[in-house]
This record gives C-alpha cells, sequence and structure tokens, in this order.
C-alpha cells in the first residue's frame, strides 16, 4: 500500500500495479482545502480506483 506520491492521477496506475489500497496525505487535505474540496478530491480517488478494478 504505497502512501508517499500518491494522487488523484497515479492512484489506478498503483492499483493497477497489483497494490491492494493506496494512501493518500498532502493530495487529499494538502494546500488548506475546505471539507466540501476533501469530500470532492476523496470522491476522485475512489472513482480513479472503481474505473481500473472494474
Amino acid at each position: 500500500m504505497p502512501t508517499g506520491g500518491v494522487n488523484v492521477d497515479n492512484a489506478g496506475e498503483w492499483i493497477k500495479a497489483g497494490c491492494v489500497a493506496v494512501g493518500a496525505g498532502g493530495a487529499l487535505t494538502g494546500g488548506g482545502k475546505t471539507a466540501a474540496e476533501i469530500t470532492e478530491t476523496a470522491k476522485k480517488f475512489i472513482a480513479a480506483v472503481k474505473a481500473v478494478r472494474a
């Protein structure tokens, strides 16, 4: 389960490479994002992973 350097653009690639999960820190909450922005980013992470697993 990678945690460093994971972002919305590469989360699916990690899953394709055999990872069962990814961790997101700064890409999810960094930069003083609001709760709404964090929620939208989380939805993008989920969509990226689901797309690869489909």
